[in-house]
């Protein structure tokens, strides 16, 4: 697991954060958690950032049951508000199901602050979060500008 940064300048030079590529399956329970195999990105250039995150999910549902997998980034333990996504399925028939999700969301920034992936699922079945080379789950941080 890596986090990549390149250094940014006071005049407002290119400035971005990224995971990855990243490799692993964490399975999900019921209860919110952090996904511990992507790692924490600590920001290092105060102002707007453009946040985006990208979850491959993977999950069986249970015979005529739903079941929804939820995602969200925190900051320093708090949740970025736009940041959810929801991904699942309610049907007749018990299938497995992979795709990729994510959001993308514009937030102000103080140098030091934290960020974090986290995830749960609702409903009857077995969910988790996956990455590699099938598909990727990551995290990028992209400074777009000192602040409003």
């Amino acid at each position: 697991m890596t986090a990549t940064t390149t250094a940014a300048t006071a005049q407002g030079g290119s400035q971005w954060a990224q995971t990855g590529p990243l490799a692993f399956n964490h399975p999900l329970t019921t209860t919110a958690e952090r996904i511990t195999e992507v790692p924490e990105l600590t920001i290092n250039f105060p102002g707007v950032w453009e946040l985006t995150y990208h979850v491959r999910t993977t999950f069986r549902s249970g015979n005529q049951k739903a079941l929804w997998i939820h995602t969200w980034l925190e900051k320093d333990g708090v949740p970025i508000e736009g940041s959810e996504a929801t991904h699942g399925r309610q049907g007749p028939d018990s299938e497995s199901v992979q795709d990729t999700v994510g959001q993308t969301v514009l937030v102000a920034l103080q140098v030091g602050e934290s960020l974090t992936l986290h995830g749960r699922y609702s409903g009857e079945g077995n969910a988790s979060i996956i990455s590699n080379d099938g598909g990727r789950t990551s995290v990028v941080a992209h400074w777009v500008t000192p602040g409003f």
